[in-house]
Protein backbone atom coordinates (compact mmCIF):
# COMPACT_ATOMS: atom_id res chain seq x y z
CA UNK A 1 0.00 0.00 0.00
CA UNK A 2 1.36 3.39 -1.01
CA UNK A 3 1.05 6.72 0.72
CA UNK A 4 -0.96 9.33 -1.18
CA UNK A 5 2.28 11.35 -1.34
CA UNK A 6 4.10 8.60 -3.27
CA UNK A 7 1.54 8.02 -6.02
CA UNK A 8 1.42 9.47 -9.50
CA UNK A 9 -0.32 12.90 -9.44
CA UNK A 10 -3.22 11.58 -11.54
CA UNK A 11 -3.82 8.75 -9.05
CA UNK A 12 -3.78 10.95 -5.95
CA UNK A 13 -6.67 13.18 -6.97
CA UNK A 14 -9.31 13.06 -4.24
CA UNK A 15 -13.07 12.74 -4.87
CA UNK A 16 -15.33 15.79 -4.41
CA UNK A 17 -15.42 17.31 -0.91
CA UNK A 18 -18.53 16.60 1.18
CA UNK A 19 -17.61 18.68 4.23
CA UNK A 20 -14.70 20.67 5.62
CA UNK A 21 -13.84 22.47 8.82
CA UNK A 22 -10.89 24.60 9.89
CA UNK A 23 -9.62 26.30 13.01
CA UNK A 24 -7.11 29.10 13.39
CA UNK A 25 -6.61 28.35 17.09
CA UNK A 26 -3.66 25.90 16.62
CA UNK A 27 -2.73 26.57 13.00
CA UNK A 28 1.01 26.94 13.69
CA UNK A 29 1.19 23.72 15.73
CA UNK A 30 -0.29 21.13 13.35
CA UNK A 31 -2.68 20.60 10.45
CA UNK A 32 -5.71 22.80 11.02
CA UNK A 33 -8.19 21.89 8.28
CA UNK A 34 -10.03 18.59 7.94
CA UNK A 35 -12.06 17.36 4.95
CA UNK A 36 -14.20 14.36 4.10
CA UNK A 37 -14.75 13.23 0.53
CA UNK A 38 -17.40 11.38 -1.47
CA UNK A 39 -16.99 7.60 -1.22
CA UNK A 40 -14.33 8.16 1.45
CA UNK A 41 -13.64 6.18 4.60
CA UNK A 42 -11.36 8.75 6.21
CA UNK A 43 -10.96 12.42 7.05
CA UNK A 44 -7.98 14.16 5.45
CA UNK A 45 -5.96 16.71 7.39
CA UNK A 46 -4.49 19.77 5.67
CA UNK A 47 -1.94 22.36 6.74
CA UNK A 48 -3.16 25.80 5.70
CA UNK A 49 0.17 27.50 6.43
CA UNK A 50 1.90 25.39 3.76
CA UNK A 51 -1.27 24.75 1.70
CA UNK A 52 -0.58 21.02 1.67
CA UNK A 53 -2.09 17.68 2.60
CA UNK A 54 -0.80 16.35 5.92
CA UNK A 55 0.65 12.83 6.07
CA UNK A 56 -2.04 11.38 8.34
CA UNK A 57 -5.63 10.41 7.54
CA UNK A 58 -8.15 10.02 10.36
CA UNK A 59 -10.11 6.77 10.05
CA UNK A 60 -13.02 5.75 12.31
CA UNK A 61 -12.90 2.53 14.30
CA UNK A 62 -14.72 0.33 13.35
CA UNK A 63 -14.43 1.30 9.67
CA UNK A 64 -17.34 3.41 8.42
CA UNK A 65 -18.12 6.07 5.85
CA UNK A 66 -17.15 9.62 6.87
CA UNK A 67 -19.92 12.05 5.91
CA UNK A 68 -19.18 15.15 8.00
CA UNK A 69 -16.29 16.63 9.98
CA UNK A 70 -15.70 19.30 12.60
CA UNK A 71 -12.87 20.60 14.78
CA UNK A 72 -13.23 21.36 18.48
CA UNK A 73 -13.22 24.97 19.70
CA UNK A 74 -9.77 24.48 21.25
CA UNK A 75 -8.38 23.20 17.91
CA UNK A 76 -6.96 20.00 19.40
CA UNK A 77 -9.56 17.49 18.19
CA UNK A 78 -11.24 16.60 14.90
CA UNK A 79 -14.51 14.67 14.86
Amino acid sequence: RHSIHELDPKKRKLPPVLDMCSSQRRERDWANLVTCHAKGDGAYCWDTTTKSLARHVLRPQPPAAVLCVTISACGNFAF
